[in-house]
C-alpha cells in the first residue's frame, strides 16, 4: 500500500488549478457585466491558494517551492487589491525563482545542499548505491565538485526564469490595475509564462541532470541502469 507521505503530485490537476482556471477567469469573467475586475481577480487567485492548501493536506509534506508559490500568490493578491501598477507585479513574478535560486546557491555551502532535492533525489537515483561506490573508489571530493557544478547550473535555470518572468510581466501588464483590461493581460501572461519559462528553465535542469549522471558513471563505474532508481511494477 502506498503511504500518503509518498503520494506524488498530479501534474494535470496542478496545471488546472494554477494555470488553466485562473487564466480562464481573468480573461473571460473580468468584464463589468460578469464578475467584474476585482471579484474575478480574487476568484482567480483562490484556485492556486486552495490547491496549495489541499496539496499540503493530502500529501502531509511541506514543499519549499510550493510554499514560496503560496506566498507569491498572496503577495500578488495584495498588489491587485492595492491596485499597484504592472512593475510591481513584474517584481513579484521575478522574486519567486530569484529567491529560490539564491537559496540554492547558498545551500551549496551548507550540510544539506538543495541540489540533492532536485537531482540527487532518492525517487530518481539509487543514492545508497552511489554513495557506496564513491566510498569504494575514494571519489567523494570529486563528487562534491560535481554537485557544486550542478548547483551552478540550477541557479542559472532559476536566474533565467526570474529574468523571463520580469520581462514578460513588465511588457504585458500595461493597463491600470483593477480594470478588466489589466485582468485580461494578467490572464494572457499566466498562460504564456508557463510554456515559455518552463521550456527554458527545464532545458537547463535536464542538462544538469544528464551532466551529473554522466559524471557519476565516470567516478563510480556504475551503469546508468544501476544508477537510476528501479521502481517495482
Amino acid at each position: 500500500m502506498v503511504n500518503k507521505k509518498q503520494k506524488q503530485e498530479n501534474v494535470w490537476i496542478s496545471l488546472l488549478f494554477n494555470v488553466a482556471l485562473p487564466t480562464f477567469i481573468l480573461m473571460k469573467l473580468s468584464s463589468l457585466d460578469r464578475l467584474g475586475p476585482e471579484l474575478a481577480f480574487i476568484a482567480a487567485l483562490s484556485f492556486p491558494l486552495t490547491y496549495g492548501l489541499w496539496d499540503f493536506y493530502s500529501r502531509r509534506k511541506f514543499n519549499f517551492i510550493s510554499g514560496l508559490g503560496f506566498v507569491s500568490v498572496l503577495v500578488k493578491g495584495s498588489l491587485g487589491l492595492l491596485k499597484l501598477d504592472g512593475f510591481w507585479f513584474a517584481v513579484n513574478e521575478a522574486a519567486l525563482p530569484g529567491i529560490f535560486g539564491l537559496a540554492m546557491l547558498i545551500s551549496a555551502y551548507k550540510k544539506k545542499p538543495l541540489v540533492k532535492m532536485f537531482l540527487l533525489n532518492e525517487s530518481i537515483v539509487d543514492v545508497p548505491k552511489i554513495q557506496n561506490a564513491l566510498e569504494e573508489h575514494g571519489c567523494q571530493e570529486q563528487f562534491d565538485a560535481v554537485l557544486l557544478r550542478s548547483t551552478y547550473l540550477l541557479f542559472l535555470s532559476f536566474l533565467v526564469s526570474a529574468i523571463l518572468n520580469f520581462v514578460l510581466a513588465y511588457y504585458m501588464l500595461k493597463s491600470p490595475s483593477g480594470t478588466p483590461e489589466f485582468n485580461e493581460e494578467l490572464g494572457r501572461m499566466t498562460a504564456l509564462s508557463f510554456p515559455i519559462i518552463m521550456v527554458c528553465s527545464s532545458s537547463i535542469m535536464i542538462y544538469a541532470l544528464w551532466d551529473m549522471l554522466k559524471k557519476i558513471k565516470l567516478l563510480t563505474g556504475l551503469e546508468l541502469e544501476s544508477i537510476l532508481k528501479q521502481h517495482p511494477k
